[in-house]
């Protein structure tokens, strides 16, 4: 079988550990999960694209996973 490696762009910075950390939390889960065949790089807002370009980021293909948080009209 070959290996996968996907990149997961957050809109979060490394400085929102809680939120950010809970990306890097998942990437490594599913590293273990897959024993080592799936893996995934975890990069901050603004690394890849900007922070809030994530969603589109996926839906052109320029990365495969987005970890954000939806728009609301409160």
């Amino acid at each position: 079988q070959t290996n996968i490696r996907w990149r997961l762009a957050s809109s979060f910075p490394k400085s929102l550990d809680t939120i950010f950390g809970s990306a890097e939390a998942f990437a490594r889960r599913v590293g273990e999960m897959s024993g080592g065949r799936f893996q995934l790089s975890v990069h901050a807002g603004g690394e890849l694209m900007p922070a809030f370009g994530v969603v589109d980021g996926v839906q052109n293909g320029t990365v495969e996973l987005a970890h954000t948080r939806p728009y609301s009209f409160y």
